[in-house]
């Protein structure tokens, strides 16, 4: 027997070799198009749960959202965690910035429901096979640790990069071109200088400059439109009407359900390059 083991033992060994080096993506669930690939879950379903939570992200997956957005902030020990303000102290009472603070000091956090703060590998970890993640650069030095974790957990499909400046985004480009690159705008002035950035892919805008024009202008240069923050129906409705590609929203399930009655535009009616 023993001998009858060692000559198949080889041949066993080359058929099961390649699935040690499958790679992690092929686990993971598809990003469809169509209504859920429209809708961001602004910090998770942060209208009905503590947001940038465990739970907020959950019950956005389970009300059927495919994109989870996060901000970014570094410990003190060079640790990226998901926080969307620059201290604990709105959702835990602790006032020291997130720079000033170690890791040990900042996992003993919780919020006032017992949520703890998050560290973004620990989304990626947990989320990587459920959902596509968008993610807020704010400092040059989220790039690289971020960087690291793009490539750690193959979410280079998987991955929106947003920024308020194009050194983040050129970055992004340079390095990992399938990462999705949004720059985030507040005046007219900066919509017609994304227009023509070759870094931007993706136009994201407050929700005052959602208008017809904005809308046409930024699709004829080839762009993709996105919209913070919609939450009522009829400001939902609006960006629907007017063909925005994406949108961050505190109600995926509003969202979605809203997103059933969209109509996609097609090259044949002209819809897709004027916006509608």
């Amino acid at each position: 027997m023993n001998h009858r083991l060692r000559s198949v033992l080889p041949g066993l060994l080359l058929l099961l070799l390649p699935l040690l080096f499958l790679p992690l993506a092929g686990c993971m669930t598809e990003l469809e198009p169509g209504p859920a690939n429209h809708v961001f879950a602004h910090r998770g379903a942060s209208g009905e749960a503590t947001e940038h939570s465990r739970a907020a992200y959950d019950l956005a997956i389970a009300e059927g959202a495919q994109w989870l957005e996060q901000d970014l902030v570094l410990s003190a020990d060079g640790t990226l965690y998901v926080s969307h303000d620059k201290t604990p102290e709105r959702m835990t009472g602790e006032t020291r910035p997130f720079a000033e603070l170690t890791d040990k000091e900042i996992d003993a956090l919780r919020t006032a429901d017992g949520q703890k703060i998050l560290k973004l590998r620990d989304v990626f970890a947990a989320y990587r096979k459920k959902a596509g993640f968008v993610v807020e650069v704010r400092e040059i030095e989220q790039v690289e640790p971020l960087f690291a974790l793009i490539e750690e957990f193959g979410l280079e499909e998987r991955m929106i990069l947003q920024a308020w400046n194009t050194p983040a985004l050129k970055a992004m480009q340079e390095r990992c071109p399938t990462v999705r690159r949004m720059l985030l705008v507040k005046t007219q002035n900066g919509i017609n200088w994304a227009c023509i950035e070759d870094s931007v892919e993706i136009v994201a805008i407050e929700k005052p400059l959602m208008t017809e024009f904005n809308c046409s202008w930024i699709h004829q240069h080839g762009k993709e439109i996105c919209v913070w923050t919609l939450n009522s129906e009829e400001e939902l409705r609006r960006a629907i009407g007017l063909n925005v590609d994406c949108y961050f929203t505190d109600f995926p399930a509003r969202a979605l359900t809203l997103e059933a009655e969209r109509v996609e535009p097609t090259e044949a009616d002209g819809t897709a390059e004027t916006g509608g």
